[in-house]
């Protein structure tokens, strides 16, 4: 991969000044993890999604799995020294064996660190008993909330990891409970919306590039923000028309004044949610109104049926990153408390440089990251420090 000296060279020339500065800044973090995907188009380096409820530790490798034990054991220590038994609330996905193997993961991860572990359907009645893992079946406990306790088996657990998403609507329940619960249900996808996060990455990016006298555009992707849209119904058109047309013409700045020949494009996504749904790639304004039925039917709703009421126009960032066979892939970071733990490769063997590589037929492949990718390790960074700002002007 090649990178660009006259930017990334300055990463690694104040990269003792840069470090100091992050020490500061991440001792205020207080969310549990997160995963962060990352574009990278040599001529820039930055996320494209931060998830608060990640659900791929499945695909790290074992030493980012050890790592993470490692973080966690310190995540929670940090909380509270005597937290010992920790109850992690699941999505309720009760034949989704991709999902599963990522709470056994994220379950063992937590062992090894020496807690005590619970996994906990979010309602009273879990469909399933079980779960299986390398190790055997993991039992599957019942949401049971009483005096302001989550009781397993009537014993009170010490915490409560949330591994929910909150797409269908908060557990009230857990807003009872008197011991910590991270994160917390305000950052679920019923409350939160993308383009704030992006306006706290906007500015944590300008607050970077000043400590270095670099475009923050770099580290930042251009967004703008339409409200009132139903793709079905053709609604909210002139909006979409309107703002790919001047984002396309702030990128075509962008690229004039560095040289860039790349062609533009914008990604428009749901304001709300994940999985990769509710995304799509457009290359000029008219686009937006010459969508097909199959489109704008994939576009009318997110996970869980979500009716996409929203939606984010985001700077289409082209991934210059192949595997070994040449196909497309973007780099997942994991984080664990306010440490990057570990990374993975998404690739799509029919995708493209342009293309969203978050959708079916998607594989993942270990990564290690070397410490001189200084463009995806501060835009990871940088993304959890505009996660924790969004997370504090939460109520």
């Amino acid at each position: 991969m090649n990178t660009s000296p006259q930017w990334l060279g300055l990463l690694a020339n104040h990269r003792d000044r840069l470090e100091t500065w992050w020490q500061a800044q991440s001792k205020l973090i207080t969310l549990p993890y997160a995963s962060v995907d990352v574009r990278d188009a040599d001529f820039k380096v930055a996320p494209i999604d931060t998830n608060l409820f990640p659900a791929g530790f499945n695909n790290l490798d074992e030493q980012a799995c050890q790592h993470a034990s490692t973080a966690f054991k310190q995540y929670w220590q940090a909380r509270d020294k005597q937290i010992q038994h920790i109850a992690l609330i699941m999505e309720p996905h009760d034949r989704n064996t991709f999902y599963h193997h990522h709470l056994a993961i994220l379950y063992q991860i937590h062992q090894a660190a020496g807690f005590q572990v619970s996994l906990c359907y979010p309602s009273t009645n879990a469909p399933i008993e079980s779960i299986l893992s390398s190790q055997g079946p993991i039992a599957i406990h019942n949401l049971d909330v009483r005096d302001h306790q989550l009781l397993i088996d009537d014993q009170p657990v010490d915490a409560v990891l949330s591994n929910y998403d909150g797409t269908s609507g908060e557990l009230s329940a857990l807003n009872t409970l008197k011991i910590p619960c991270f994160p917390k249900q305000s950052l679920g996808w019923s409350t939160r919306h993308k383009h704030q996060n992006l306006l706290h990455y906007e500015q944590v990016a300008k607050e970077f590039g000043d400590l270095l006298g670099l475009d923050p555009w770099r580290l930042s992707p251009l967004f703008h923000h339409c409200r009132d849209v139903n793709f079905l119904a053709r609604e909210g058109e002139d909006c979409l028309t309107h703002h790919v047309a001047l984002l396309l013409k702030a990128i075509t700045q962008k690229y004039q004044a560095y040289k860039i020949e790349s062609k533009p494009f914008v990604v428009i996504k749901s304001d709300q949610g994940t999985y990769g749904m509710g995304v799509m790639t457009v290359h000029q304004p008219s686009d937006v109104k010459g969508l097909n039925r199959r489109t704008r039917t994939k576009m009318s709703q997110g996970k869980a049926g979500k009716p996409i009421q929203s939606v984010v126009l985001q700077e289409g960032i082209p991934s210059m990153i192949t595997n070994q066979s040449g196909f497309p892939a973007e780099q997942v970071g994991y984080v664990v408390g306010n440490k990057l733990v570990g990374s993975f490769l998404r690739v799509h063997p029919t995708g493209n440089a342009v293309s969203s590589l978050n959708r079916p037929g998607m594989q993942f492949e270990p990564y290690s990251p070397s410490d001189n990718e200084y463009g995806a390790i501060w835009s990871i960074r940088l993304a959890l420090l505009a996660a924790y700002r969004e997370a504090q002007a939460c109520p």
